[in-house]
């Protein structure tokens, strides 16, 4: 049974207050230095009047979307360091609240593998949940017998970003057959906020309006965070196509949803932070 909107969709905010909203991004970007600049040429720093820039949408059409390479090599380009750190966030599931759930920070030591497989057997979790790439990895660990079966009595919730990877058809069926439960996808930001959510129905991501804002661009997936002050998102590229839709979605929620995500052919540079941080982990 699909829950209904009210139990599935976190409250959302105003027109006025997702401006609001995106005015405090713009001052946290004009304080790093890859964003000063450009939003200086884009006559987007304070003050910012003008008719054309009614929605946070009017003023973003100004600004270039940000090279992806550039903000995993370089991610001190867009620290603003006057920004206090990000609170915690708190974790969304669209579904029954689970009792027990399992974060999974990291996955790729061989030596962690039996560890963490014991801990999970005897504290077999409701809820898994981790970045794409991690999860994937653990289930590769499970099918090729290196560490013992796990069990997951709810579901799988996989983060996709820039920085958490992505989940493609392939690794979905492979999280599927190793833990047997359903699979949700977040999309989720740099401050670990949910940009888009995947209902029961599994018919695209619902786009979280309050939080940031999901355009596409020459078909590319890019995202511009609402709440994050510390690493500010303007514009970024995902190196994901797609496509958005405001038809009514099963689940009942009337919110735009991306569909048809696909990953392009991911850069070089990008290759190289992967498996930097795959060693890293």
């Amino acid at each position: 049974m699909l829950l209904s909107e009210a139990a599935l969709r976190p409250a959302g905010v105003s027109p006025d207050v997702r401006l609001v909203r995106f005015q405090a991004v713009l001052r946290a970007a004009a304080q790093t230095r890859y964003y000063a600049p450009r939003l200086e040429a884009a006559a987007l720093r304070e003050p910012w009047h003008g008719p054309d820039v009614t929605t946070a949408e009017t003023a973003l059409r100004r600004l270039p979307p940000t090279d992806l390479t550039s903000w995993l090599l370089r991610p001190d380009e867009f620290v603003n360091r006057q920004a206090r750190p990000p609170s915690k966030t708190h974790l969304f599931f669209p579904g029954p609240r689970p009792c027990r759930t399992a974060l999974l920070r990291r996955w790729g030591r061989s030596a962690e593998f039996n560890l963490t497989s014991r801990l999970l057997a005897w504290f077999p979790p409701d809820l898994l949940v981790g970045s794409a790439r991690h999860l994937g990895r653990m289930a590769e660990a499970v099918q090729n017998q290196q560490c013992d079966p796990l069990r997951v009595n709810l579901a799988v919730v996989a983060w996709i970003g820039p920085e958490q990877g992505f989940l493609d058809e392939a690794t979905r069926d492979l999280l599927w057959r190793t833990f047997q439960v359903p699979v949700f996808v977040q999309l989720v930001g740099p401050a670990g906020e949910i940009l888009a959510w995947e209902c029961e129905a599994h018919d695209g991501l619902h786009v979280e309006s309050s939080q940031g804002i999901c355009e596409f661009s020459a078909g590319e997936l890019l995202i511009t965070s609402l709440v994050s002050m510390r690493r500010p998102v303007l514009r970024l590229r995902t190196g994901l196509t797609g496509a958005v839709t405001d038809a009514p979605c099963p689940c009942g929620v009337s919110s735009q949803r991306l569909t048809d995500l696909r990953r392009r052919r991911i850069p070089e540079a990008r290759v190289a932070v992967a498996g930097a941080s795959a060693a890293a982990d």
